[in-house]
């Protein structure tokens, strides 16, 4: 939570000026004295502000600049946003490696795309399945499977359905493929291989 310090800021800005000018009426300038002491202050909140820009150029993963009253507040609180973000990041990405990890175990493929349905991620029950290959990732999923069927329900978008599907990579296979729909777009797919059910359907 930011210190609201304003208040003892201003009361300690508003001293200081009084003080320069009681100074300079003193010594016959208090007009001029008040000018330098102006000036001052606005350098040293140009050389503050430069600080903090190249602090948060560098990436803030440093201790912040040594700064006192308003500025080290600053400096403290943008501090605490990176931290508190890298912290998050981490644990997505702890999150993100247990679900993939948990995943490796599963008897159905499980494909992530990217917004633009580009293949992000598969386990190795989905690279057996459609036979898929290192140079297929970042390669759109419609184009490895061409199926009028399987692009109407991919445009479709229907969480609640499911579609069925020669499978391309071995022809006298079939697959059952429902698709997720979460963040921003991303679509996570499971795929499974429904051959001996089209079988015994067929029998």
């Amino acid at each position: 939570m930011i210190r609201d310090i304003r208040r003892p800021y201003y009361r300690n800005l508003l001293l200081f000026f009084a003080a320069v000018a009681t100074v300079g009426f003193l010594l016959g300038y208090p007009l001029q004295a008040l000018l330098v002491a102006a000036l001052g202050c606005l350098l040293w909140q140009l050389v503050q502000q430069g600080r903090l820009i190249q602090w948060l150029r560098n990436g803030a993963r440093t201790e912040p600049p040594d700064a006192g009253g308003l500025w080290g507040m600053v400096f403290d609180h943008f501090y605490s946003v990176q931290r508190d973000h890298r912290r998050q990041v981490r644990h997505y990405q702890n999150v993100i490696s247990r679900i993939q990890t948990s995943t490796q175990a599963l008897r159905d493929g499980v494909i992530q795309l990217d917004r633009q349905g580009a293949l992000e991620w598969w386990n190795p029950a989905a690279e057996a399945l459609l036979s898929l290959k290192s140079q297929d990732q970042g390669q759109l999923l419609t184009n490895l499977l061409r199926d009028p069927t399987f692009v109407r329900f991919y445009n479709k978008g229907e969480m609640s359905e499911t579609v069925q599907l020669e499978n391309p990579a071995f022809p006298d296979r079939y697959i059952d493929v429902s698709m997720t729909i979460y963040g921003k777009g991303e679509r996570l797919l499971l795929i499974r291989d429904t051959t001996r059910i089209k079988q015994l359907e067929q029998m």
